[in-house]
């Protein structure tokens, strides 16, 4: 479930993808969605095996357990580095380069949904089913 309430199914996973987070090289299985505007989603399967997991959300930092036990800190990359006045020609130029940091919970539904057909709907499935074949070549060219 995502945070608008909608429902993602996944089909697709990827086994022991290896990725870069601020330096660390880390791997882990992963389910492919189609989502615009993420690189990777976080979500508990992933919290859950690198726990314990601390969220420091005043210093705006998340630490993470590896499997050999090392724990990494990862830091906000949207905060300012410095206290100094931005120009305004670097404002301008941060307004162009979009940042977007998030967390994203996600949560595991069932993973086989149980698709119920209406009877009503069924006896047409079984009485015409050639009609209702799935296509086995592309349709023709117009």
């Amino acid at each position: 479930m995502v945070a608008n309430g909608g429902t993602l199914f996944s089909s697709f996973h990827v086994d022991n993808c290896k990725y870069t987070i601020q330096g660390h090289d880390l791997a882990f299985d992963f389910k492919l969605l189609s989502l615009k505007g993420y690189d990777i989603i976080l979500g508990t399967d992933w919290i859950k095996f690198h726990s314990p997991v601390t969220f420091d959300y005043k210093q705006m930092f998340m630490q993470i357990t590896t499997l050999d036990q090392q724990v990494i800190t990862f830091w906000d990359e949207s905060l300012p580095t410095s206290g100094e006045i931005q120009q305004t020609k670097s404002i301008n130029l941060l307004r162009e380069d979009t940042v977007c940091g998030a967390i994203v919970m996600v949560q595991s539904v069932q993973q086989n949904p149980k698709q119920v057909v209406p009877q009503f709907i069924q006896k047409v499935l079984n009485k015409f089913p050639d009609v209702f074949l799935e296509s086995s070549e592309l349709p023709p060219k117009r």
